[in-house]
């Protein structure tokens, strides 16, 4: 007679795409029963009974991109099954012994972008270790505090950030700061005027105004830009940006670094035969940097 759970069993013949096993009596054999389903993406295996072991197993389904790990026996050392994984990005391992010499191997994952850590061994010095990997997010809500994770932020860009030998005054600087702040600003006064006026029949001047003030901002390419969407919170779409940091690319060239919530974003500014500065691109963290509508 078997022993392995009914469930297992189940999920190993199916062809599903995700499960939640959550604080169930979940084994090691288990887990090799249930990855006889290839087509699984989504795997929650919190407070079960999984080893390390598990993951040898788990690390053969292909399309697995969300793995959830909380409460279980592994320390992370089985991930070294995952070092040429093609698609796992997402990894849950709250309260689980993973430490900082174990974090070195999960942050070797290729695609892994967002890991849950609270509640883990993790010490903020092991953290910092792994600033090296631009991709990673970590995300704590207890185990380190909104300053700590802010500085792993910095030493991210840090280590991203390309040698040059360019400088620029903290003039320059800062009147390309003060030009994506009136950006912003402009910007949510189009969006309140957008918001007010839809109803009324204005589409034509709602998009007049826009694409004056993309004139007024940003590069040629942005000129002929129309907005089909608008933010009708308080401070518009930019209202919670705050600018953390800049990169110089070129005497000519800067990034601008914003956060906003859980967002990071990097505008690119560039200055004109005029000598204004003028934004250029716009681009949000999700992984690796990916191009972002202004």
């Amino acid at each position: 007679m078997s022993n392995l759970h009914p469930e297992a069993i189940e999920i190993g013949k199916s062809k599903n795409k995700g499960i939640s096993l959550k604080y169930k009596p979940i084994t090691d054999d288990d887990v090799q029963e249930i990855c006889k389903c290839k087509s699984l993406v989504n795997v929650g295996l919190e407070g079960t009974d999984i080893t390390d072991k598990a993951l040898e197993y788990l690390a053969t389904l292909p399309k697995l991109g969300l793995l959830w790990l909380g409460e279980t026996k592994i320390t992370g050392e089985g991930f070294i099954h995952f070092e040429n994984h093609p698609k796992l990005d997402c990894i849950g391992i709250e309260k689980t012994k993973v430490d900082d010499n174990t974090l070195k191997i999960i942050t070797k994952i290729p695609k892994l972008t967002t890991l849950r850590i609270d509640g883990t061994k993790i010490t903020f010095e092991g953290l910092l270790a792994v600033a090296d990997n631009k991709k990673l997010k970590p995300v704590s809500h207890t185990k380190f505090s909104a300053e700590q994770m802010e500085f792993f932020k910095q030493m991210q860009r840090n280590f991203a950030k390309k040698k040059t030998s360019a400088t620029l005054s903290e003039t320059e600087i800062e009147r390309a700061k003060n030009h994506l702040l009136a950006f912003f600003k402009a910007m949510a006064e189009w969006e309140q005027f957008a918001d007010i006026n839809f109803n009324k029949g204005d589409e034509n001047e709602i998009t007049s105004k826009v694409k004056q003030l993309y004139q007024k901002y940003a590069t040629k390419k942005h000129h002929n830009n129309d907005r089909y969407h608008w933010s009708t919170t308080k401070g518009g779409s930019y209202g919670e940006h705050q600018i953390v940091d800049i990169e110089i690319i070129s005497k000519n060239r800067i990034y601008i670094y914003t956060n906003a919530d859980i967002f990071q974003d990097r505008f690119l500014m560039i200055k004109q035969k005029d000598n204004s500065w003028q934004i250029d691109d716009c681009q949000r963290k999700r992984g690796n940097w990916e191009k972002q509508s202004l």
